[in-house]
């Protein structure tokens, strides 16, 4: 299994295109846990994301529900 690693913007440009989502909103999400990821050295956030996308899917939307 593939894993990517995305910034926040091309995160949204991904799963959520037009949906007025905003990169603090994905900083928010990944502070409370519902998405993993990792600091580079340089101090920015990359969204860890499993190229399993309708796993990867489906996982996220149970997290949010049970949230």
């Amino acid at each position: 299994m593939a894993v990517r690693k995305l910034k926040p913007s091309q995160y949204i440009d991904e799963f959520y295109p037009g949906g007025g989502i905003t990169p603090q909103t994905v900083r928010n999400w990944i502070r409370k846990k519902k998405l993993q990821a990792e600091r580079t050295p340089g101090g920015h956030l990359l969204i860890v994301v499993n190229d399993n996308k309708q796993a990867d899917t489906v996982t996220k939307l149970v997290s949010f529900l049970e949230s």
